[in-house]
């Protein structure tokens, strides 16, 4: 009797847990990559993340990945084996099914880091307001090798100065009734740069939270759609659509013309000062949380924290 009732509270103690932690929903599309399918998806189950909806999407692979997906397709919530118009398409038939407060997709040759899913809830106890939330990853080469990583609102002038979207997407989660509320889904025409596009529409509505929190590991390799340049170049005429939407644009698209020119020796210091001063628009007051390594908790910051120039 007495295990019985410490089984009973111990299953009690697990729900109340599980309740606490947001719901996450996670999509993956996948298409022929049999080489890296089930590394992604054990990345995901091996999270024991108790309030996960895992949402798998093939358009008919013929490379053997379906056997993989129905090995695993137990540990699934829900597998759609149909043809699409594409990994966009996929992801928005994954939205449609998501019952998650958050919402990301992860690629089939991509991966989550260990704990990705409880440091994106601790992230979100924190700031309850926030609509979408923007981390770190790394970069790993065909081997899973890492080769780098990235955090570009640490480290690249076009983030914080410049006004682009260089969020890392499978570091990025965003609030589905965010979402829904402002009818935002990805673009299916697109093949490359939906999730920019995407992350431009956001910024229509707010601002991100941005994290020191690394996320994931992205695999770059010769068949990867974002490797390819040239396929991406096709798509920049959205890219600049999108961007006509926000406000303070035609100032960055001054400022970028200007800081990519001969001149950006002079050009990429002016404008930073300007915007020390808050005579130009940047993105130096946008909110961190920010890991302290030396006394291990989570500390609020401002982007102008970390910036250099």
């Amino acid at each position: 009797m007495y295990k019985i009732k410490t089984l009973r509270a111990l299953k009690l103690n697990l729900s109340a847990v599980t309740q606490l932690k947001p719901r996450i929903t996670l999509v993956t599309p996948s298409f022929n990559q049999v080489q890296f399918i089930e590394q992604t998806i054990d990345s995901i189950l091996s999270q024991n993340y108790q309030n996960l909806q895992y949402i798998v999407i093939d358009a008919g692979s013929t490379d053997g990945t379906i056997t993989i997906l129905k090995r695993y397709e137990k540990y699934f919530d829900q597998l759609i084996i149909e043809s699409d118009n594409g990994s966009a398409d996929a992801i928005n038939k994954g939205l449609i099914l998501a019952d998650g407060e958050w919402f990301n997709w992860l690629n089939s040759d991509d991966l989550l880091l260990p704990n990705a899913l409880d440091l994106l809830a601790e992230h979100a106890r924190r700031w309850p307001l926030k609509t979408w939330i923007s981390g770190c990853k790394v970069n790993i080469d065909e081997a899973g090798r890492m080769v780098g990583c990235q955090a570009p609102w640490r480290e690249d002038i076009n983030f914080w100065l410049l006004g682009e979207a260089l969020f890392p997407q499978d570091a990025t989660f965003i609030k589905t009734e965010f979402l829904r509320c402002n009818n935002i889904r990805l673009d299916s025409r697109l093949k490359n740069v939906y999730d920019t596009v995407l992350y431009l529409n956001l910024l229509v509505y707010s601002e991100p939270l941005l994290v020191s929190s690394v996320f994931s590991a992205m695999r770059w390799h010769s068949s990867q759609k974002t490797a390819n340049s040239s396929q991406r170049s096709k798509e920049t005429k959205a890219i600049i659509t999108a961007q006509k939407q926000l406000p303070d644009q035609f100032k960055n698209t001054i400022a970028r013309r200007l800081c990519r020119s001969r001149m950006h020796i002079m050009t990429i210091p002016f404008f930073a000062v300007l915007a020390r001063c808050g005579l130009w628009p940047s993105r130096r007051q946008w909110d961190v949380d920010n890991f302290n390594v030396w006394n291990l908790t989570f500390e609020c910051k401002k982007l102008k924290d970390f910036l250099t120039l």
